[in-house]
């Protein structure tokens, strides 16, 4: 934590974990900053196992964890741009989720079809109750995502417009953790129908398998350092 040179980075930018999520730093300016609690917080989250906490084996353990500096984006005003989040199944875009972050930095969702219909579905954030507008770069937001998700049954191409362009955020396979139902009910059995996999109770099995015989090879590596 030492080595990060705070007095080189210009605000505004964010210091994220790259083993985790939402554990990012907001730096808007350098009078702001606390950096000894910064520091401090930093410290604690890369000391933590989030894959698993959250049971997600695709995350790496925290000996392999980094920390990441990138530049904050903006749109109009100084704003957060708009976010839309591609829901990839198969390698076909079949749901975009788009968020809105007011003043307060209070997060509305609204999710959409590839055609830009409102669905009126509803998960852990806000719901956006008004139709957005179509963005402009439609037709091109789906085919960066779908070339990203190729190969994949499934992915969340999560993506900004900044203004100068499309930039492409986090490529995730655990969106929400997987654990945040959905409002009706009835867009989970819409979304599952989409998600076709083989060989299901295999691939849930080895990840955990994974984690334990990381575990286990953790454990026998204290025992072995001198006491």
């Amino acid at each position: 934590m030492e080595a990060i040179p705070f007095e080189r980075l210009e605000p505004p930018y964010i210091l994220k974990c790259s083993h985790g999520s939402g554990l990012n730093v907001f730096v808007t300016s350098h009078e702001r900053l606390d950096i000894r609690g910064t520091r401090e917080q930093l410290f604690q989250w890369l000391s933590t196992n989030f894959g698993l906490i959250q049971r997600e084996p695709g995350y790496p353990p925290p000996n392999r964890a980094r920390l990441l500096a990138e530049r904050m984006l903006s749109g109009p005003n100084g704003s957060a741009p708009p976010e839309r989040k591609l829901l990839v199944f198969h390698g076909r875009v079949r749901v975009i989720n788009s968020v809105v972050v007011d003043r307060d930095r209070r997060r509305f969702d609204a999710y959409y079809d590839p055609d830009w219909n409102w669905l009126g579905w509803r998960a852990a954030n806000q719901l956006h109750e008004e139709p957005l507008p179509r963005p402009e770069h439609l037709g091109e937001l789906i085919r960066v995502a779908e070339r990203l998700g190729a190969g994949f049954d499934h992915v969340r191409v999560d993506t900004y417009d900044a203004g100068g362009g499309i930039r492409v955020g986090e490529l995730t396979l655990y969106s929400n953790s997987g654990l945040t139902p959905f409002v009706p009910d009835q867009a989970d059995f819409v979304l599952g129908s989409w998600w076709r996999l083989r060989h299901p109770m295999l691939r849930a099995s080895v990840p955990i398998l994974k984690v334990k015989l990381r575990n286990v090879g953790s454990r026998i590596k204290r025992r072995m350092l001198p006491r």
